[in-house]
């Protein structure tokens, strides 16, 4: 602040240069400079103010425009408050400003002393101004008066009682409180240390006193904690301490102190090691049933655990009997015991607690034999070796189920923890059992679904019903989609890929359904790539539901219907062909009847042509297919006619197959050939001889042509088989032609019938 002083351009105040300036005046800035506390001078009737760096510190960011400027101007919000002050001290008087800030922005509280500074002819020129800084001070005399007053409230409250105990007459003088944690609810006329003494606990008698006598000889302060019972009897907790006041001459002469009840932070303390100590043991519990998955294992070692833990003689897993009476040890662990009987009924425990087990309550006994009701149950007990007991029921679905205990060779103070305990365990132990009984039923499940699984030809499959990657897959993948099941492991798209592009859109659309709850049941083609193959899949989609009813996962099941569509698609073929056949034959058959009647044909000529269209039907349907060999249907009708001639007929002739639109007429036109030769030609009797013979040619356009030749020899012809031309003739001569674009040489010879048929074949 020295050098801001010596640069400042005072010329432009109202004080002028630093060279007029009164000796008197630069004396006292000096000294308001030198000063270690917060100083200022305000000079004039202006008020113009100069400050040494301490003050500086305090005005923050009025520093440093505030040198050299009137008081009212720099600090306007406070001027109004102080104007009167400095007023005071310009008439010649000092001021003493207690306990303000000098910025009201700031949080510092000072004490001001202002006085005035006067010029040689005494006359007052400024007002100098000194803070002492008491805010340290006032927050600790603050905080000794809340002390005080939080102490108080604290003794009026009956927290915390004060006594003050006279050493010579061990009479005591007491606060309200102090007798109302033993237990009072006024004061008693008189207290003495005696008094004080029959309230404490039998077992801390003792050392409380001893500790008392040992403060007394050395001087020491009296501190413990220690049992009592309170006026009511109610037992209860108190923390005190007392400090021996030296009188004259180095005399003990009294000891002041005081009493808390801490009768809540004990059993506060008290529950919080039960607690622990009981977390402790459910720990040692779940570590050892956790590798455990068998429950005759997990029961015998919970309860080997209990019997340790207590050191009794027995502690038992009991399965309670659907009637509810009958129990069976299904697990114990004894320790010098009288052996267990392997069942025991609820009702010799009596009906009491037959309705607490039920109920699910816990029971206990400290004393069989003190609170048996009947001679027989004291006897039963004595018996057993049973002289205490705790038995923890569980009851599931409104059912007791099972009971667990443990027995005490003698007589036996339970605690509560000890109870809740077995209680715990109980329960622990259920649980433990249900869950080594669900994971073995999980693990057997999940044993049958892998048998089924890669036993079946369809391939299952899951989804995660999220992203709906692929989780599972059965081994038949390889089977119906040509992969490894692992190739489609993971994102969708790895199936997906699979499918053939004009399909995949559907499939997925199908799978999305599904994840939003639907089953649905679709089909798509797929490209194996083990073998290029497209096949056909039919998958059907079914969401999997978590407990909650959301879409946990997405399962499914793959069908290759490749063969089963192809075969619907020929059974639709072949339905068509049916169709196509039967309206062909019942033309045929209409053809032939209306011949056969306006020719006057017999019934029986139209029975035997019926026949040939029979026999080339049963061809067809033997044949499994929509065609027939040329050779086989010529061989049928012979056998049918001319079973007896076959050394006298000749048939040969490469595999051709005729069509089941060519086969109806082919074959009566057979049959009339084979039926006339029968009758009239070389099949008549033994003397002729019959050459049945095929071959494909190829016409001009080079297409496939079935050439045969009929060609009778060795036979006499009758002048009236000359003369005739039935129906039979006009089939073969005319409806070849125009039914089978045939080619039709027909010739009856000297030496018989010669008969060449070509026609177009595939």
């Amino acid at each position: 602040m020295a050098s801001l002083i010596r640069d400042h351009d005072w010329g432009g105040t109202p004080l002028g240069s630093i060279g007029a300036w009164s000796e008197r005046l630069k004396l006292m800035i000096e000294q308001v400079l030198a000063s270690p506390l917060v100083s200022s001078l305000v000079c004039g009737p202006e008020r113009i103010l100069v400050y040494n760096d301490a003050a500086a510190r305090l005005y923050g960011d009025r520093h440093p425009g505030a040198l050299g400027q009137p008081l009212p101007k720099t600090f306007p919000d406070t001027w109004p408050v102080v104007a009167s002050l400095y007023d005071h001290v310009f008439s010649g008087e000092s001021v003493h400003v207690p306990a303000q800030p000098l910025d009201l922005r700031e949080n510092e509280i000072f004490d001001a002393y202002l006085t005035p500074l006067r010029d040689e002819a005494g006359g007052v020129i400024a007002a100098h101004m000194v803070g002492f800084e008491i805010s340290d001070r006032l927050r600790a005399e603050a905080a000794l008066r809340e002390s005080e007053e939080r102490l108080a409230r604290a003794l009026e409250g009956g927290d915390v009682g004060a006594w003050e105990l006279d050493l010579v007459t061990l009479k005591a003088w007491r606060s309200p409180q102090h007798d109302r944690i033993f237990g009072y609810k006024t004061l008693l006329p008189e207290w003495t240390y005696d008094v004080f003494l029959s309230h404490v606990a039998p077992e801390d008698r003792g050392w409380v006193d001893a500790r008392f006598q040992d403060a007394i000889a050395t001087d020491r302060r009296w501190n413990f904690e220690c049992r009592i019972r309170r006026a009511d009897g109610r037992p209860g907790w108190i923390g005190a301490q007392g400090r021996i006041d030296v009188g004259a001459g180095g005399c003990s002469r009294r000891m002041k102190g005081t009493v808390r009840d801490i009768t809540e932070r004990k059993q506060g303390e008290s529950l919080l090691r039960e607690s622990e100590e009981r977390q402790a043991f459910l720990l040692l519990l779940s570590d050892a049933l956790r590798p455990l998955s068998d429950p005759a294992e997990i029961q015998h070692a919970a309860m080997k655990l209990l019997a340790e833990k207590y050191d009794v003689m027995r502690a038992g897993y009991l399965d309670v009997h659907a009637d509810g009476d009958t129990m069976t040890m299904a697990a114990h662990y004894e320790r010098d015991a009288v052996p267990a009987p392997p069942q025991i009924r609820l009702f010799d425990y009596g009906p009491d607690l037959i309705a607490a087990f039920h109920a699910g309550h816990t029971r206990h006994v400290r004393d069989t034999i003190a609170e048996a009701e009947t001679e027989e149950q004291r006897a039963a007990y004595r018996v057993l070796g049973v002289y205490a007991w705790i038995i923890a029921p569980l009851v599931k679905d409104g059912r007791l189920i099972a009971i667990v205990g443990v027995v005490s060779k003698t007589p036996r103070d339970w605690t509560p923890i000890e109870i809740q305990l077995v209680t715990d365990l109980a329960e622990r132990t259920w649980d433990a059992v249900q869950r080594a009984r669900s994971e073995t039923a999980l693990r057997e499940s999940e044993e049958r679904f892998a048998q089924f699984a890669n036993s079946s030809s369809d391939t299952l499959w899951i989804r995660d019903g999220a992203t709906l990657a692929m989780e599972y897959v059965s081994p038949a993948t390889q089977e119906t989609y040509g992969v490894l099941p692992s190739a489609i492991l993971g994102d969708v798209e790895r199936w997906a890929g699979l499918i053939v592009p004009e399909d995949r859109n559907a499939a997925l659309a199908q799978l999305e359904l599904a994840r939003q709850g639907k089953a649905s049941v679709h089909e798509f083609r797929v490209r194996r790539p083990s073998d290029g193959e497209v096949r056909w899949i039919k998958n059907t989609d079914f969401p999997l539901h978590s407990e909650r009813g959301c879409v946990q996962r997405v399962g499914g099941i793959a069908v290759d219907v490749t063969d089963a569509k192809r075969a619907a698609d020929r059974q639709d073929v072949l339905i068509n062909e049916l169709q196509h056949r039967a309206r062909n034959l019942l033309a045929v058959v209409r053809a032939i009847a209306g011949r056969t009647v306006t020719r006057g044909g017999s019934v029986a000529a139209f029975e035997v042509r019926l026949q040939a269209l029979s026999r080339a039907q049963a061809l067809l349907s033997q044949a499994g297919s929509d065609k027939v060999e040329v050779g086989a249907l010529i061989r049928a009708e012979l056998a049918a006619h001319a079973d007896n001639a076959c050394e006298r007929t000749t048939v040969s002739g490469p595999e051709v197959h005729l069509t089941a639109q060519q086969v109806q007429n082919f074959a009566l036109a057979v049959h009339e050939l084979t039926t006339n030769a029968v009758k009239y030609g070389a099949l008549q009797d033994g003397t002729g001889h019959l050459a049945v013979t095929w071959e494909v040619v190829l016409d001009r356009r080079e297409r496939r042509r079935l050439a045969l030749n009929w060609v009778e020899s060795g036979v006499t012809i009758r002048s009236e088989a000359a003369r005739r031309h039935g129906y039979g003739t006009e089939l073969i001569q005319e409806a070849l032609v125009y039914a089978l674009e045939a080619r039709v040489d027909y010739e009856l010879s000297a030496d018989g019938v010669r008969c060449r048929i070509e026609m177009p074949v595939t």
